[in-house]
């Protein structure tokens, strides 16, 4: 598997999703952007080196007091930790995803590894929609909050750190406008 093939698996796809209508249409499929799951896996990739660091500095000292195979199992468990961190980021920014069509929103929210929350929202209940970017990187990046006002008991969605949040309230603003004529 070539590092390319691996970065497609979170790329956007135009395939269809579990209960899915027969004339609905895949618009938008969002996950948040992608800076986020980088600079995570960056910070966890960063932190797994911290024994090699202390077993560069230190390795004399260990040895000397026969700590060495201490030192060894506690980096195991540092690696392990680590490991398992970045398989967890990098699962819950897969399953974690907002789906426009041109009938509704969908949002799949996975709480954990096995725990999931989907809300619907068709397009016929969307009242007002904002946007909102915080801070230097949102801003340069172009990602930031979507907020969806709705006229049903859930009185807001809000998608969190999604890319290009005004291209996207367009886009459900026109389909809104569509829905309604």
């Amino acid at each position: 598997m070539t590092l390319r093939s691996f970065l497609e698996l979170f790329t956007n796809s135009d395939n269809s999703f579990e209960g899915q209508e027969e004339s609905e249409k895949v618009i938008l499929i969002l996950r948040k952007h992608i800076f986020i799951i980088y600079s995570q896996v960056f910070l966890y990739g960063v932190l797994i080196f911290v024994p090699w660091a202390v077993g560069q500095g230190f390795g004399g000292f260990l040895s000397a007091q026969a700590l060495m195979h201490l030192f060894v199992f506690i980096s195991s468990l540092w690696m392990l930790f680590f490991w398992a961190a970045i398989f967890y980021s990098l699962t819950m920014y897969s399953l974690n995803v907002v789906i426009i069509t041109d009938h509704r929103i969908i949002e799949s929210s996975q709480l954990g590894l096995f725990k999931r929350k989907i809300s619907e929202l068709h397009l016929s209940r969307v009242q007002d929609i904002s946007v909102r970017t915080d801070g230097i990187i949102e801003t340069a990046l172009k990602f930031g909050d979507l907020e969806v006002q709705t006229a049903s008991e859930q009185r807001e969605f809000i998608f969190r750190l999604i890319p290009n949040p005004e291209h996207v309230k367009d886009v459900i603003m026109n389909l809104v406008v569509d829905n309604h004529l």
